[in-house]
């Protein structure tokens, strides 16, 4: 008997597995990521000192055995920073993400299933949108809204929002002479 059975559908996820396994760097990028993920996860853990606590006796200290990364000019430990940091920054884009994936799929389904004047409306704005590069937009979001995390979440989330709508509208219009149960096959 065979190991995989022809006749059997292999989930997306095996199959996009399956390839992944086969690709050195693909695989070094997904160790290097899970390595981030569990730092920031585990950071009370793995980091020596509160990254806010403040030593004046070394400050500018260059890395060594007591502080890895150093110290800056309050005398905090770069490495609890750092490693504190990849919290806020997982949180921001794992957040952004999620929330601009959902709008943007919202809107391409609006765009693709009602068609016509709301598809062109929807198109044309994110035509508009898309003619930015996404550095300088969400810089200037961020710049507009001021310092903070809400502002860098809010930039990012349009930035998704606007490349993950270009995308939907697509498959829609393609399966649109297609019987329903096709179309709910996307979600």
């Amino acid at each position: 008997m065979s190991r995989h059975d022809p006749t059997k559908k292999r989930s997306q996820f095996s199959y996009v597995w399956h390839y992944l396994k086969r690709d050195r760097l693909a695989m070094l990028g997904l160790c290097g990521l899970t390595v981030l993920v569990a730092c920031a996860l585990f950071a009370p853990l793995i980091a020596p000192y509160d990254y806010a606590l403040q030593d004046y006796l070394s400050m500018n200290q260059a890395p060594s055995l007591k502080h890895l990364f150093g110290t800056d000019n309050f005398g905090r430990d770069i490495f609890s920073r750092v490693v504190f940091g990849a919290r806020i920054s997982l949180l921001v884009g794992f957040i952004s993400l999620a929330i601009g994936a959902f709008l943007g799929s919202l809107l391409g389904a609006v765009a693709g299933y009602f068609g016509r004047f709301s598809e062109t409306l929807i198109m044309r704005g994110c035509d508009i949108m898309m003619s930015i590069p996404s550095t300088v937009l969400a810089i200037t979001i961020a710049t507009t809204l001021g310092p903070g995390a809400h502002a860098l979440l809010l930039s990012f989330q349009i930035t998704f929002t606007i490349l993950e709508f270009g995308i939907l509208p697509i498959y829609l219009i393609h399966l649109s002479g297609k019987d329903t149960p096709e179309l709910l096959e996307l979600f």
